[in-house]
C-alpha cells in the first residue's frame, strides 16, 4: 500500500537546521518525513498514480517563483510552524487542486511544521523563541515540487519524484 503526498523541498542548509531543532523537540517521537511545504496533504492521492500525469500538466505551465519563510507561528496546541509567504505557491495550489477535482472547506494555510502532536502551552512557549534561532529565514526560488510516498502506515514519508517545472 502506498500513500502519496505533494510539497515543496526547502534548501538542503536551511532543511538541516530545521532537522536538527525537530530532533530536539520531537525525542521519542518520529518525524514522519523531511521539512517540506505541503500542496496537497496525504490520503487525497490514489494509489494508482492516475493523478500523476495531471500534475506533470500543471508543473509544464507554471513558471518557478519565490517562497519567502517567515517568524514562528502555531495552530493551537498542535503544531508549531514557520509561515509561508508566496503568492507564485497559492497560485500553484490552485491549479492543482482545480486539476486534480479537490474541494476544500478550509483555506490553504502554506507553513513549515516544526513540531506537531499533543503539545503543551509551555512546549509551544518554549519552541517558538527557539524557532527564531533559525533566522534568517530563507526566500528560496521554488523551481519543482516533490512527490513524498511511504510504502506501508508505519513508514516515513519519502522522496518519491521531484517534477520540474517547465514554463
Amino acid at each position: 500500500m502506498f500513500e502519496f503526498f505533494i510539497g515543496v523541498a526547502v534548501p538542503p542548509e536551511f532543511k538541516a537546521k530545521v532537522t536538527a531543532l525537530q530532533e530536539r523537540w520531537m525525542v521519542g517521537r518520529r518525524l514522519h518525513t523531511e521539512p517540506h511545504v505541503t500542496l496537497i496533504p496525504p490520503g487525497l492521492l490514489s494509489q494508482d498514480r492516475g493523478w500523476l500525469e495531471q500534475i506533470r500538466l500543471v508543473c509544464a505551465e507554471t513558471k518557478p517563483f519565490q517562497l519567502v519563510l517567515a517568524p514562528p507561528q502555531a495552530f493551537g496546541l498542535r503544531v508549531v510552524y514557520l509561515g509561508v509567504e508566496s503568492p507564485g505557491l497559492v497560485r500553484l495550489h490552485a491549479q492543482l487542486t482545480a486539476q486534480l477535482g479537490f474541494r476544500s472547506n478550509q483555506p490553504y494555510r502554506p507553513h513549515l511544521t516544526l513540531a506537531k502532536g499533543r503539545l503543551t502551552g509551555a512546549q509551544v512557549a518554549k519552541l517558538q523563541p527557539e524557532a527564531r534561532s533559525l533566522q534568517p529565514y530563507p526566500t528560496f526560488d521554488v523551481t519543482f515540487v516533490r512527490i513524498y510516498h511511504k510504502v506501508h502506515p508505519q513508514a516515513r514519508y519519502e522522496p518519491h519524484a521531484d517534477l520540474p517545472f517547465t514554463a
